[in-house]
């Protein structure tokens, strides 16, 4: 029973291996002419940066209704967990602009 469970495993390892392999070779770069191609890459770059910042935005709201809570309990777990998610939340909001100064080009 186990030599079965080996030789299945080995054979979905090895098509797994094979068609990576398949698809690194086979890949042939494009060279795109023209400015349509980086619109509408920058373009969907922003609306990817646009949701990110709305998924920031929602971190911090939940991170101050989190502390705002913890005031009222006088937890100190949750006040600690609450500006946690309110930090976070801000750094994924400034995401792009932090990713700018590292200098990371998008």
């Amino acid at each position: 029973m186990k030599i079965r469970k080996s030789n299945k495993i080995r054979k979905a390892f090895t098509s797994i291996v094979a068609a990576v392999l398949i698809l690194t070779i086979a890949m042939v770069p494009a060279f795109a002419a023209g400015d349509g191609v980086t619109d509408s890459l920058s373009k969907f770059n922003d609306l990817i940066f646009a949701i990110v910042r709305l998924l920031g935005i929602a971190a911090c709201i939940w991170g101050l209704v989190e502390f705002a809570t913890s005031l009222q309990s006088h937890d100190g777990a949750q006040k600690t967990r609450g500006l946690t998610i309110l930090a976070a939340g801000l750094i994924v909001f400034f995401s792009k602009e932090i990713l700018a100064f590292l200098g990371v080009s998008l």
